[in-house]
């Protein structure tokens, strides 16, 4: 009776250590999956900020490259006539002085 009882025991620890174990296989489980998701969703966010900085520098870029195309096209024409009118203006100033 009493052999019955300790193996009755011994089974009962036995199920129960094995439960314990499985429990904890399924909490370290679901930790490591929680963590996995966590890590691609920060994987995730960081490569879209990368390219809506990328794309803010192009952006940047191309803005610069036209405000500089688009003023030295201004200099140039404010250039070109401002030294026909500062010849135009010499021309006067010679004549004027013969008169």
């Amino acid at each position: 009776m009493i052999i019955i009882i300790i193996i009755i025991i011994i089974i009962i620890i036995i199920i129960i250590i094995i439960i314990i174990i499985i429990i904890i296989i399924i909490i370290i489980i679901i930790i490591i999956i929680i963590i996995i998701i966590i890590i691609t969703i920060i994987i995730i966010i960081i490569i879209i900020i990368i390219i809506i900085i990328i794309i803010i520098i192009i952006i940047i870029i191309v803005v610069v490259i036209v405000v500089v195309v688009i003023s030295i096209i201004i200099t140039t024409i404010i250039i070109n006539s401002s030294s026909k009118s500062s010849s135009n203006s010499i021309f006067n100033i010679s004549t004027s002085r013969s008169n």
